[in-house]
């Protein structure tokens, strides 16, 4: 009993001394960004993307995001295939034992809810892009 509440006050003793810490440098990070006038230059001063030279440089973070889903959807499409075959297989493999065809039909519905769940997100937000007249995907 002595052995754990003497671990549980030190993490939280460590927790304090964590955050005790970052909030002196949170200040002193604050004092210094003061001085600085905000421009649109010194965004790009700052912005990796333009210090790198990447065709994203002018780019949204919601654009990059809409480019990044245009290779995702199709890779949860290409897991979703996987994870069914996975799951067929387990159940071919394991007709006599039950158990191992549980594990195949969990398999199975799992990807079967995690598709449906893609699929009607997906098309929650064309609904709002239609609605709301904004670009989302």
């Amino acid at each position: 009993m002595k052995k754990k509440l003497f671990k549980i006050l030190s993490v939280l003793l460590l927790v304090l001394v964590l955050v005790f810490v970052a909030h002196l440098m949170a200040t002193k990070v604050n004092a210094q960004l003061t001085d600085i006038e905000l421009t649109a230059e010194t965004f790009d001063e700052l912005n990796p993307l333009v210090i790198a030279g990447s065709p994203l440089a002018g780019e949204s973070p919601g654009g990059i995001v809409s480019r990044l889903l245009n290779f995702l959807f199709p890779l949860a499409g290409l897991i979703l295939f996987l994870l069914i075959s996975w799951g067929g297989f387990e159940i071919l493999v394991s007709s006599a034992d039950q158990k191992g065809m549980e594990v195949g039909k969990n398999r199975i519905t799992a990807a079967i809810v995690g598709f449906l769940l893609l699929f009607s997100t997906y098309w929650m937000a064309q609904i709002v892009e239609l609605i709301f007249r904004i670009k989302i995907l």
